[in-house]
Protein backbone atom coordinates (compact mmCIF):
# COMPACT_ATOMS: atom_id res chain seq x y z
CA UNK A 1 0.00 0.00 0.00
CA UNK A 2 2.88 2.44 0.86
CA UNK A 3 3.87 1.45 -1.95
CA UNK A 4 0.89 2.67 -4.37
CA UNK A 5 1.23 5.78 -2.60
CA UNK A 6 4.85 6.83 -3.00
CA UNK A 7 4.32 6.79 -6.71
CA UNK A 8 1.72 9.65 -6.84
CA UNK A 9 3.27 11.24 -4.36
CA UNK A 10 6.51 11.74 -6.27
CA UNK A 11 4.59 12.36 -9.54
CA UNK A 12 2.78 15.27 -8.27
CA UNK A 13 6.21 16.61 -6.45
CA UNK A 14 8.47 16.00 -9.42
CA UNK A 15 6.61 19.12 -11.18
CA UNK A 16 7.39 21.56 -8.46
CA UNK A 17 11.18 20.41 -7.78
CA UNK A 18 11.80 21.17 -11.82
CA UNK A 19 9.86 24.09 -11.96
CA UNK A 20 12.12 25.33 -8.25
CA UNK A 21 15.03 24.62 -10.22
CA UNK A 22 14.78 26.83 -13.58
CA UNK A 23 13.69 29.88 -11.34
CA UNK A 24 16.95 29.60 -9.60
CA UNK A 25 18.86 29.07 -12.96
CA UNK A 26 16.93 31.92 -14.20
CA UNK A 27 17.86 34.16 -11.21
CA UNK A 28 22.04 33.56 -11.45
CA UNK A 29 21.60 34.12 -15.66
CA UNK A 30 20.42 37.46 -14.12
CA UNK A 31 23.31 38.73 -11.81
CA UNK A 32 26.30 40.30 -13.00
CA UNK A 33 29.30 38.53 -13.57
CA UNK A 34 31.72 39.62 -10.44
CA UNK A 35 33.94 42.47 -11.63
CA UNK A 36 37.73 40.85 -11.11
CA UNK A 37 39.73 42.96 -8.39
CA UNK A 38 42.32 45.20 -9.05
CA UNK A 39 44.91 42.90 -7.57
CA UNK A 40 43.82 40.02 -10.24
CA UNK A 41 44.48 42.62 -12.68
CA UNK A 42 47.62 44.02 -11.88
CA UNK A 43 49.57 40.44 -11.62
CA UNK A 44 51.70 39.69 -14.19
CA UNK A 45 54.06 41.57 -16.66
CA UNK A 46 53.70 45.21 -17.91
CA UNK A 47 55.73 46.94 -20.80
CA UNK A 48 56.01 50.40 -20.57
CA UNK A 49 53.94 52.34 -24.00
CA UNK A 50 54.03 55.43 -22.94
CA UNK A 51 55.56 58.34 -20.84
CA UNK A 52 53.86 62.00 -20.57
CA UNK A 53 54.80 64.92 -18.23
CA UNK A 54 52.48 67.80 -18.24
CA UNK A 55 54.34 70.16 -20.39
CA UNK A 56 51.48 72.51 -21.05
CA UNK A 57 50.53 72.38 -17.06
CA UNK A 58 46.65 72.14 -18.57
CA UNK A 59 46.36 68.55 -16.10
CA UNK A 60 44.93 66.55 -18.54
CA UNK A 61 47.09 63.83 -20.49
CA UNK A 62 47.26 64.77 -24.10
CA UNK A 63 48.29 62.77 -27.33
CA UNK A 64 51.11 65.32 -28.11
CA UNK A 65 52.70 64.57 -24.80
CA UNK A 66 53.17 60.92 -24.89
CA UNK A 67 56.92 59.70 -25.53
CA UNK A 68 57.57 56.11 -26.39
CA UNK A 69 60.85 54.66 -25.20
CA UNK A 70 63.45 54.93 -27.80
CA UNK A 71 63.47 52.08 -30.27
CA UNK A 72 66.48 50.49 -27.88
CA UNK A 73 64.65 50.79 -24.62
CA UNK A 74 62.96 48.46 -22.70
CA UNK A 75 61.26 48.60 -19.64
CA UNK A 76 59.21 46.06 -18.01
CA UNK A 77 56.97 45.47 -14.33
CA UNK A 78 56.79 42.92 -13.19
CA UNK A 79 54.01 42.41 -10.00
CA UNK A 80 54.01 39.01 -8.06
CA UNK A 81 50.94 37.88 -5.47
CA UNK A 82 52.85 38.14 -2.34
CA UNK A 83 53.58 41.97 -2.64
CA UNK A 84 56.70 42.20 -4.10
CA UNK A 85 57.88 42.61 -7.80
CA UNK A 86 60.83 43.61 -10.06
CA UNK A 87 62.13 46.60 -12.75
CA UNK A 88 64.05 45.53 -15.86
CA UNK A 89 65.09 47.93 -17.91
CA UNK A 90 67.03 47.25 -21.07
CA UNK A 91 69.04 49.75 -23.20
CA UNK A 92 72.41 50.39 -25.02
CA UNK A 93 74.28 52.64 -23.48
CA UNK A 94 76.68 52.97 -26.69
CA UNK A 95 75.44 51.07 -30.05
CA UNK A 96 75.76 47.79 -29.95
CA UNK A 97 76.62 47.69 -26.06
CA UNK A 98 73.23 46.35 -24.47
CA UNK A 99 72.63 46.53 -20.75
CA UNK A 100 70.41 45.54 -18.23
CA UNK A 101 68.98 46.74 -14.94
CA UNK A 102 66.98 45.07 -12.55
CA UNK A 103 65.65 46.77 -9.08
CA UNK A 104 63.51 44.59 -7.06
CA UNK A 105 60.01 46.11 -5.30
CA UNK A 106 57.49 46.57 -2.67
CA UNK A 107 54.03 47.31 -3.41
CA UNK A 108 50.57 47.61 -2.12
CA UNK A 109 47.24 49.10 -3.02
CA UNK A 110 46.08 52.06 -1.11
CA UNK A 111 42.55 54.04 -0.92
CA UNK A 112 40.48 51.04 -1.67
CA UNK A 113 42.93 49.86 -5.32
CA UNK A 114 42.36 53.26 -6.74
CA UNK A 115 46.22 53.85 -5.80
CA UNK A 116 49.15 51.83 -6.07
CA UNK A 117 52.16 52.47 -3.38
CA UNK A 118 55.56 51.00 -5.00
CA UNK A 119 58.75 50.99 -2.84
CA UNK A 120 62.15 50.17 -4.02
CA UNK A 121 65.25 49.99 -1.75
CA UNK A 122 68.73 49.92 -3.32
CA UNK A 123 72.29 51.02 -2.59
CA UNK A 124 74.00 53.78 -3.75
CA UNK A 125 78.11 54.76 -3.04
CA UNK A 126 78.78 58.38 -2.98
CA UNK A 127 82.47 59.58 -1.83
CA UNK A 128 83.29 56.26 -0.47
CA UNK A 129 79.99 56.24 1.61
CA UNK A 130 77.32 53.44 0.99
CA UNK A 131 73.73 54.11 1.86
CA UNK A 132 70.72 52.53 1.57
CA UNK A 133 67.73 54.70 -0.48
CA UNK A 134 64.27 53.87 -0.34
CA UNK A 135 62.10 55.70 -3.37
CA UNK A 136 58.54 55.75 -2.91
CA UNK A 137 56.03 56.43 -6.04
CA UNK A 138 52.67 57.06 -4.93
CA UNK A 139 50.17 56.56 -8.50
CA UNK A 140 46.71 57.22 -9.22
CA UNK A 141 45.23 54.65 -11.06
CA UNK A 142 43.12 56.18 -13.97
CA UNK A 143 42.42 52.84 -15.57
CA UNK A 144 43.52 48.94 -14.91
CA UNK A 145 42.34 46.27 -16.82
CA UNK A 146 43.90 42.28 -18.14
CA UNK A 147 45.35 44.09 -21.42
CA UNK A 148 46.37 48.22 -19.88
CA UNK A 149 47.08 50.46 -17.24
CA UNK A 150 47.32 54.12 -17.02
CA UNK A 151 48.95 55.72 -14.12
CA UNK A 152 49.22 59.37 -12.82
CA UNK A 153 51.92 60.24 -10.71
CA UNK A 154 50.76 61.67 -7.39
CA UNK A 155 53.62 61.57 -4.93
CA UNK A 156 57.11 60.54 -5.43
CA UNK A 157 59.88 60.83 -2.94
CA UNK A 158 63.44 60.15 -3.97
CA UNK A 159 65.66 59.03 -0.62
CA UNK A 160 62.58 61.13 1.39
CA UNK A 161 62.43 64.21 -0.49
CA UNK A 162 59.04 64.94 -2.27
CA UNK A 163 60.35 65.34 -6.06
CA UNK A 164 56.85 65.81 -8.00
CA UNK A 165 56.87 69.30 -9.76
CA UNK A 166 54.57 68.49 -13.06
CA UNK A 167 51.90 66.42 -13.36
CA UNK A 168 53.28 62.55 -15.13
CA UNK A 169 51.84 59.55 -16.54
CA UNK A 170 52.94 56.20 -17.23
CA UNK A 171 50.77 53.92 -19.83
CA UNK A 172 51.74 50.05 -20.07
CA UNK A 173 50.56 47.36 -21.88
CA UNK A 174 49.88 43.45 -20.27
CA UNK A 175 52.57 41.37 -21.76
CA UNK A 176 50.85 38.06 -22.74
Amino acid sequence: MTQRLLYPVLIMLLPVLLFSCSDKEKEKTNVEPEKPSNTFLLLGTWNVLFFADDDNENGVLDEDEKVAPEADEKLTIYFQSDGTGETISEFEETPGSPREEREKFKWEFQNNETQLRVISEYTDSFNSQVRTIYDTAVVDILALSDVATTWQFSDYYFDGVDSIDLKSWIILGKQK
